[in-house]
């Protein structure tokens, strides 16, 4: 097998692909939750070691999605196997940090306008910052904050998108004014807010949801890891060596490659 044709084979996939951002949608709508199943970034826990930080954001969660009547009662639910915890890469979503998706909240939806018969990736809306579940926080403040999300600002984002809106553009114009678009991501979301204003002028009027994003700087990178996520399942196919899923849990790292989708590869991650 002629590995060097391959990874170019692999690459060039990449390369050609177009993220756009189709919509903000409910998960349970895309995702296939198996029962009561939260999502979080990394390979699966093992042995019941879960981290704090997504622990706390699925107890969270599961109080969010009425399966449990308070945090206690969350976290017993959890370390019975009541509602499980999964891998959200393995359902083609991703979160940031502590972040978790469960079938209730919205995602967005990112496609690859030139293949319309490839899978579509999806994360949860970034929480900025103060009480976010990507921050890893229990507690009623980070409940309602999350309930706010899900509800005000997904609706408003959902009549905002009149049209796909490309992503890679967006990425260009932040890296050229400094972002990383992982641990900065600024110039991107205001890029990202112009964007929405644009389309729908009508959603300055509702300013929470202005002064939200206004002091989102992160509000991108949940973004650009659908749009990224959508990237690397170009090279998926057999015999490609490409990392095509990375990611840490807080216990573990895990990777996968694109010639092997569905299998981890974990180390510690003390």
């Amino acid at each position: 097998m002629d590995y060097a044709m391959i990874g170019r084979q692999a690459l060039e996939a990449i390369e050609a692909t177009r993220p756009v951002l189709t919509g903000i949608v409910p998960a349970r709508d895309r995702i296939r939750f198996p029962g009561k199943t939260i999502l979080h970034a990394g390979p699966a826990f093992k042995h019941g070691a879960i981290s704090k930080p997504i622990l706390n954001s699925a107890m969270v969660a599961a109080v969010f999605e009425g399966w449990a009547r308070d945090f206690p009662a969350a976290n017993a639910m959890l370390a019975a196997g009541e509602i499980r915890l999964a891998p959200a890469q393995d359902f083609n979503a991703v979160t940031p940090l502590a972040a978790v998706i469960s079938p209730s909240m919205w995602v967005q939806e990112v496609r690859n306008a030139g293949d319309e018969t490839s899978a579509a990736a999806y994360s949860a809306l970034n929480g900025g910052s103060g009480a976010a579940a990507r921050l890893g926080q229990c507690s009623e403040q980070a409940l309602n904050h999350l309930r706010w999300i899900n509800v005000e600002l997904a609706q408003a984002l959902r009549d905002a998108i009149r049209e796909p809106i490309e992503l890679i553009p967006i990425a260009r114009h932040a890296l050229i004014q400094g972002d990383d678009c992982h641990g900065r991501t600024q110039a991107g979301s205001e890029r990202l807010r112009q964007i929405l204003v644009d389309m729908s002028p009508s959603l300055v009027r509702n300013s929470s949801v202005i002064e939200f994003l206004d002091a989102s700087p992160s509000f991108f990178l949940n973004l650009w890891m659908a749009a990224c996520k959508t990237m690397v399942q170009a090279a998926i196919f057999p015999g490609s060596d490409v990392v095509t899923t990375i990611g840490s849990n807080g216990v573990e790292v895990g990777l996968q490659l694109g010639g092997m989708p569905g299998r981890w590869w974990t180390a510690p991650a003390p």
